[in-house]
Order: C-alpha cells, then sequence, then structure tokens
C-alpha cells in the first residue's frame, strides 16, 4: 500500500515538472513561452544526438518524408543556433565523406580501362584492326610525357598492336623480372653471338 502511494506521489510530481529535450509539439506548447520554428530536412536521429548535448527543448513535426518543422523555445535561440550549426556541419561533413574523390574517380577509370586492354584475346582479334607501330619514330627532342602520349594515340592499346602485319600482345608477370633486365639479358646475348 505504501508503495502505491509513492508511486502516485512521483507519478504528480512528474505531472507538474516541465519536460525537457525532444517532446511533443503539445508538450512543448504547453510550456508557456513563446515557440519559434524552422524547416529541417534531413536525418532526425541525428539533430537529436546534436541537440542532447545542448540541453535544447525541441519538437518535431512531420511534413512530408524526411522534411520536419523543428519547434523550439524563443528563450532557447542562442543555444539552438549552435545547435543547429554543429548539426549542419556534421551533416555537410558526412556527405563529403560519402563523396569519391575526382583522383580516386579517374584512377578507378584507368584501373578499369587497363584490365579491358589487357584482355583483348591476341587469337582473335584481326592484325589488320591494330595500330601498326613498325614505322614509328620517336622525336628525343619531346619529353617522356609527350612520348608516351604520342604512342598511345597512336596505339589506342599499349598492350595489343601490330608489327609488320603481325599482332603483338605484352604481358607482364606480376612476381617476373622487369622489362629492362629482360631487354638488357637480349642485348648482352645478341652482342656475343649467342
Amino acid at each position: 500500500m505504501l508503495g502505491m502511494v509513492g508511486r502516485k506521489i512521483r507519478k504528480a510530481y512528474r505531472g507538474r515538472q516541465t519536460p525537457h529535450g525532444k517532446q511533443s509539439v503539445r508538450k512543448l506548447m504547453a510550456h508557456g513561452t513563446s515557440t519559434n520554428s524552422i524547416e529541417l530536412s534531413g536525418d532526425a536521429k541525428s539533430f537529436d544526438r546534436v541537440a542532447r548535448k545542448w540541453n535544447v527543448d525541441y519538437a518535431f513535426y512531420k511534413t512530408g518524408p524526411d522534411k520536419y518543422l523543428l519547434f523550439f523555445k524563443a528563450g532557447q535561440a542562442d543555444a539552438m543556433t549552435a545547435c543547429f550549426s554543429e548539426y549542419s556541419r556534421k551533416v555537410l561533413s558526412k556527405a563529403k565523406s560519402n563523396r569519391v574523390p575526382i583522383r580516386e574517380q579517374l584512377q578507378q577509370a584507368a584501373d578499369q580501362l587497363s584490365k579491358e586492354m589487357r584482355s583483348v584475346d591476341i587469337g582473335v582479334v584481326a592484325a589488320e584492326s591494330l595500330a601498326d607501330v613498325s614505322g614509328m619514330t620517336f622525336d628525343n627532342a619531346l619529353s617522356r610525357k609527350e612520348r608516351i602520349t604520342r604512342f598511345l594515340q597512336t596505339v589506342k592499346n599499349p598492350y595489343c598492336f601490330c608489327i609488320g602485319g603481325v599482332g603483338v600482345k605484352i604481358e607482364f608477370a606480376e612476381s617476373g623480372p622487369s622489362l629492362q633486365d629482360k631487354l638488357t639479358d637480349f642485348l648482352l646475348r645478341q652482342r656475343s653471338g649467342l
């Protein structure tokens, strides 16, 4: 009997207390102070986390999908401004973190293109359809980057081209010796007559 009386007293005490934090619009209006409102679009839960930190009294009224009208006490306008600016920073940083940087997008596109070029089957491709590099010369007056660019513009696919009517496909082993080592070895053998 005594426990029941204690619960009733606590309930009556809580009923007289002014609620704080997130609440219904009706309870916020019942505080007896003037309220302001602003539109909020986005994640309401993220705003809740920030608002708890700033101890503001507020209420949401849903106006559409991911659109809310945010009511708050006029006396807490400064705290609400600080709270809203922190929320805006979080939303903007979250949007930036979801975006893939341009350089990374370009690298992914280059990797995909390189993979497609390497996967060409030389047995299926007609030699006439490949760029013939047998008469190609390199202008040493140009920079290395410019020479590579011109080669790629002419050949289109640096892994698969034609030399004197014969289709050639270049492949590199991941763990094998470098091209420079192989060419050095080849030239040394040619020089010694092997």
